[in-house]
């Protein structure tokens, strides 16, 4: 299950609210214990300041356009958009964990805590889903194409680059665990089913029919 966050639409007001929605979304959150919370990547008390700040300097530009006040508001924003950031990965990292592969359970966790999920993710997972994440490690699983089909799995660091896919790995069951995987790393992998009437490989210079491409953050 990935965030969907599009902070560039954004402006100033609507990061400071969207800030605040966060930090009273994991106020009391029962899907977070203080455990949990006490891993947050920024406190909540310092979300608190940001959010504060922000809007403070941002209300006071609008009767003082100095450039040294204009900077100061930049700086905020940024620091705002990436406190935003790093907790939408902890919570989606988080999340998918707790669920453990329950489509339905990561969407509430996710939600609970002031974020929304890519609605093309979801539809997705109803073929090709995450089972697992775990240390370094994804536990993945496609539906299953009958007796004989085999699988060929393959992840990325950088999906939108051709050339960064791992070298294939060919199952004969619907799932795979893949390891030695970089931890805090937003993976993309893929799938392709051949089915038992084909050879399981490749032509030379052809490409399988690969599933879309699902995201998620390695532990």
């Amino acid at each position: 299950m990935i965030i969907a966050l599009n902070l560039h639409l954004l402006d100033t007001p609507g990061l400071v609210s969207f800030l605040r929605a966060i930090i009273k979304a994991l106020t009391g959150n029962t899907y977070f214990l203080p455990a949990d919370i006490a891993k947050l990547p920024v406190t909540i008390a310092d979300m608190g300041t940001q959010a504060t700040n922000l809007e403070s300097t941002h209300t006071s530009r609008k009767t003082n356009k100095s450039a040294t006040l204009t900077s100061t508001e930049q700086d905020q924003v940024t620091l705002v958009m990436n406190t935003i950031g790093d907790t939408a990965d902890f919570v989606e990292g988080l999340g998918n964990k707790k669920a453990a592969g329950d489509l339905s359970l990561a969407v509430q966790i996710i939600t609970s805590a002031g974020f929304q999920v890519k609605k093309e993710f979801v539809v997705h997972q109803r073929t090709f889903e995450i089972v697992d994440v775990a240390k370094k490690q994804v536990h993945i699983r496609t539906k299953a194409a009958g007796a004989r089909a085999s699988y060929i799995w393959q992840g990325s660091a950088n999906p939108s680059d051709p050339g960064s896919w791992s070298f294939p790995i060919v199952t004969i069951e619907a799932e795979v665990i893949i390891t030695s995987l970089t931890s805090g790393t937003n993976y993309g992998f893929r799938v392709a089913t051949i089915l038992p009437t084909r050879k399981p490989t490749i032509a030379l210079g052809s490409q399988p029919d690969w599933s879309d491409v699902i995201m998620v953050i390695v532990p």
